[in-house]
């Protein structure tokens, strides 16, 4: 029986149009018989309701609105699984949608048109198509949970397709002399100094780095662990001996602080931002066109001009798909060579011999040499 315990409370899990709903019942699972059977009594009314086709006609969910269901998607999805910077991103995505004439409507009352002309708004409003994509996937995904949640049947963004990014693809790989340059203008700040070292070092986004505690900094196994991710899986960085010396010293130094870059300012354990440093540094270093995250990109690019396998670096940087990492194969000039060389061990000896030809040519030489001397 699809009857289980998520926390202190009863939940029932069924299918309906083929997807499989899990829903709260509200009932606490105290170790009795009485409230086990209530959670049954409740599987058991939801399979009717499926099987007479009532099951969505006495939801009453379906009449939540947008800004009500933003609530529940927040303190059901993304505070557990989203990280704080990735939290206050989405925060921000939630407030222009509920500010837009989508937010007036329940989620039952959206349509596609509604979803397509609020696209077309932010494009309107200078907006680029990778952030028109970043609304588009929000609501799918809420919509997703919704169904999922047995809140709603309806998803109006299932024809719903994002735009195409290829050409929006933006790499900046730093030159040795440019990389040196940034090291120099970040020196005066100890914090962006070794901020910007551990990112070119293990390839970290801004925010993995960002809200890194101390008990997350594993220095014998040599690894630093990041929960919480954009993708939602685990990732351990392993930690070179640049990271490592960085980091030691660290702590050393702040052996009291939760945050392995804790803010100064705050009267309570928060982390340290560095962008505003950064951003002054670049301009100091004359890189203006240099964002934080494309230390990222030097990282994975450097790897490959060193000839590291397109797969290892698909797991240092956590991708969860290989497609993700294969831009970092035209950095592979070298190991390329190396290939086709491999082909100059079978072409060369088939080369050396000589041809017909040039058989031929020779014993018409020594025929011509044996009648000049007869």
């Amino acid at each position: 029986m699809a009857v289980f315990t998520r926390g202190k409370k009863y939940w029932i899990c069924y299918t309906h149009n083929k997807r499989q709903i899990k829903e709260p019942t509200g009932i606490i699972n105290n170790g009795t018989d009485k409230n086990r059977k209530l959670a049954e009594a409740m599987y058991f009314k939801r399979d009717i309701e499926i099987r007479e086709g009532k099951f969505f006609e006495k939801k009453k969910n379906s009449d939540l609105s947008l800004e009500e269901f933003s609530r529940i998607y927040t303190q059901r999805h993304v505070i557990p699984s989203h990280s704080q910077g990735s939290w206050k991103i989405t925060k921000n995505k939630f407030d222009v949608l509920l500010r837009s004439s989508l937010g007036k409507f329940t989620l039952e009352q959206i349509t596609q048109p509604d979803i397509e002309n609020f696209i077309a708004e932010r494009l309107e409003a200078g907006n680029k198509q990778s952030t028109a994509n970043r609304y588009i996937q929000l609501l799918k995904t809420m919509y997703h949970r919704a169904n999922d949640w047995g809140i709603t049947s309806h998803n109006p963004t299932i024809k719903i397709k994002k735009f195409s990014e290829k050409k929006f693809i933006r790499e900046r790989i730093l030159t040795e002399s440019e990389l040196a340059r940034l090291i120099e203008n970040t020196a005066h700040n100890q914090d962006l100094m070794d901020a910007t070292l551990i990112l070119l070092n293990t390839g970290l986004r801004k925010s993995e780095l960002l809200y890194r505690k101390w008990a997350e900094i594993d220095f014998d196994n040599g690894v630093i662990r990041v929960d919480k991710r954009k993708n939602d899986k685990p990732l351990y960085a392993p930690m070179n001996q640049v990271v490592k010396d960085i980091l030691l010293k660290r702590r050393l130094r702040k052996g009291g602080d939760i945050y392995v870059f804790q803010s100064r300012r705050s009267k309570t354990p928060k982390p340290y931002h560095y962008r505003g440093a950064f951003e002054a540094a670049r301009k100091r270093a004359n890189l203006l066109d240099l964002r934080i995250h494309d230390l990222r990109h030097c990282f994975a690019s450097y790897l490959a001009m060193q000839g590291t396998d397109i797969g290892m670096i698909k797991e240092l940087l956590g991708h969860e798909e290989i497609s993700m990492s294969l831009r970092y194969t035209k950095y592979f000039p070298m190991k390329k060579l190396e290939a086709v060389r491999l082909l100059e061990k079978i072409s060369i000896p088939i080369l050396a011999q000589p041809s017909k030809s040039q058989k031929e040519q020779e014993i018409n030489n020594l025929i011509s040499q044996l009648n000049e001397t007869t």
